[in-house]
């Protein structure tokens, strides 16, 4: 049945963390074209932060593949 598969966790990455908001939309540009997936950028209330994060993504494993690809990019070391 449906009902009893396990659902998967959802993952968002964070790329980045920038004061200047032109290098949050640079990574976020770079990291939609070489991944594929949607990255965006939000600025946290309180924070002089932009911080960018990519997904949500479906699965630890995808998490994990779209990580390896960003750091072997050079692109950061996403969380």
């Amino acid at each position: 049945q449906i009902a009893d598969l396990p659902l998967e966790r959802r993952y968002i990455l964070q790329a980045g963390a920038f004061r200047n908001l032109a290098a949050a939309d640079t990574l976020k540009d770079t990291l939609t074209r070489l991944t594929g997936e949607r990255a965006y950028v939000v600025k946290v209330d309180n924070e002089d932060l932009y911080r960018v994060r990519l997904g949500p993504v479906t699965g630890q494993p995808e998490a994990e593949r779209l990580r390896a690809l960003i750091i072997a990019a050079n692109q950061g070391t996403p969380i």
